[in-house]
């Protein structure tokens, strides 16, 4: 996840190993950013399936912006 003024979060790495269909939900990767920074802006979601054999697809993805203020 990259946010509006670059900060990147890793969501998953090779979290699930070989094993097919991974699923995360519910991540929180606020400790990813730092406060000082503005939600507002263009969100990007960058991917890359490094397994050799098999090829990942993505179903659907949300991001959910919540303030603790």
């Amino acid at each position: 996840m990259i946010s509006p003024s670059g900060q990147i979060a890793t969501l998953s790495n090779r979290a699930d190993g070989p094993a097919d269909n991974f699923s995360a939900t519910c991540l929180d990767i606020s400790a990813s950013f730092t406060t000082t920074n503005s939600p507002s802006g263009q969100w990007r979601l960058f991917v890359r399936d490094l397994a050799a054999i098999d090829v990942g697809t993505i179903n659907s993805f949300a991001l959910h912006i919540t303030s603790n203020n």
